[in-house]
């Protein structure tokens, strides 16, 4: 039996997008369900519409918000990011001469690129848990060294072990968390699944 999500496969969604998709019975019961924003912003991808028009520009707003929840991450005095989600937003709001738009689409650009990578890294909270992880096991291997004994140095290995298992636990919350919010994000400004290129929705 036909299901609205053989449109995601003639799509090329990823499986797990597809097999999460397929509990619901309706592309709108999923899209106010779903909490993975990369799903939901590859979707509204599919079909961007021209540059600088409507869905274009709330992509953009869209991205700029979820840029600016990881600008806690930037060393203080570095206010290029900020300044680059700023200028996209002023374009967002407001497209106007061709040049202005040319400079704003680059800063939007940029916006999205620190978006995307932040995804890819799995949010910049976890890749904070990472170094974390990171530090933690750097830390018992120098105490694991200076271990005068093996019993010392196996007790420091499994400190660390438990450390990176709690870290990684929290950072494994702590995404969910984010994704949830940025999939709210985008629900601010797409409240309903995107119609594709052919005039059909994913229905």
């Amino acid at each position: 039996m036909a299901h609205w999500t053989d449109r995601l496969r003639s799509l090329n969604a990823c499986t797990e997008a597809v097999e999460w998709c397929r509990a619901y019975s309706t592309p709108a019961a999923a899209w106010r369900a779903c909490k993975r924003a990369d799903w939901m912003l590859w979707l509204i991808e599919c079909n961007p519409g021209p540059t600088g028009g409507r869905t274009h520009r709330r992509l953009v707003r869209v991205a700029c918000e979820i840029a600016r929840e990881v600008l806690v991450h930037v060393p203080v005095g570095e206010n290029r990011p900020r300044l680059a989600i700023e200028a996209a937003e002023a374009w967002a709001r407001k497209p106007s001469a061709a040049s202005r738009a040319a400079s704003a689409s680059r800063a939007a650009s940029a916006a999205w690129v620190a978006v995307r990578a932040a995804s890819r890294a799995a949010s910049a909270v976890r890749a904070a848990a990472s170094a974390a992880r990171a530090a933690s096991a750097a830390s018992a291997a120098r105490a694991a060294s200076r271990a005068a004994s093996a019993s010392r140095a196996a007790a420091s290995a499994a400190s660390a072990v438990r450390a990176a298992r709690a870290a990684s636990a929290a950072s494994d919350a702590s995404r969910a968390a984010a994704r949830a919010r940025y999939a709210d994000i985008v629900r601010q400004y797409f409240p309903k699944p995107p119609v594709q290129g052919d005039g059909k929705g994913v229905a």
